[in-house]
């Protein structure tokens, strides 16, 4: 938390391909799903994004965690890709099957150390910074993170990002110093 308040981080932004990402980040949440017998539903995209690998990482697998913390056991966590080449970006949306989250309580979701009246559905637990990290993990990289009530009621995350600039090949790589004060 006082990394992200105080410091100054290093992005090294380059080509990524966003399905093997999502599929990767996925897989390190297979054995806490299956305790749950949470199962995924997948339906990725092929596309490149112009991001820092680790922080992406990040963002993503915060939405993962929380998609598998608040679903029901035997519930679905449905992952879906779009590309929106008008904006040129890639929109990762990750929804569950949970309760959701009050109306009220949504626009504080993202600020640290929020808390929210839904509850984890078998005892884990919640810090309350999740979210927030990844909102600030997305803005550093030129992203955007949302949040809306699913169809299903439970809650749909997305995550927007920038695809790979059309002068960007496979050996470029930009680093930034980000100060996050």
């Amino acid at each position: 938390l006082n990394v992200l308040r105080e410091n100054q981080i290093t992005l090294r932004f380059r080509k990524l391909n966003l399905a093997q990402i999502l599929s990767e980040v996925m897989l390190e949440f297979r054995d806490l799903a299956a305790e749950k017998q949470i199962t995924f539903s997948v339906q990725l995209v092929e596309a490149s994004i112009w991001a820092d690998e680790q922080h992406f990482r990040q963002a993503f697998a915060n939405l993962i965690s929380n998609a598998v913390t608040y679903s029901p056991v035997g519930g679905t966590v449905e992952v879906h890709t779009n590309i929106h080449e008008n904006i040129g970006a890639a929109v990762i949306h990750v929804v569950d099957e949970g309760v959701g989250i009050p109306l009220e309580e949504q626009k504080d979701i993202f600020e640290p150390f929020s808390k929210i009246s839904t509850q984890p559905t078998a005892g884990e637990q919640s810090t309350g910074i999740g979210l927030w990290i990844a909102r600030e993990m997305m803005t550093l990289q030129r992203g955007e993170i949302g949040m809306r009530t699913a169809a299903t009621g439970g809650a749909d995350f997305w995550l927007q990002i920038p695809l790979v600039p059309a002068e960007a090949d496979d050996t470029t790589q930009r680093t930034q110093v980000a100060n996050t004060a």
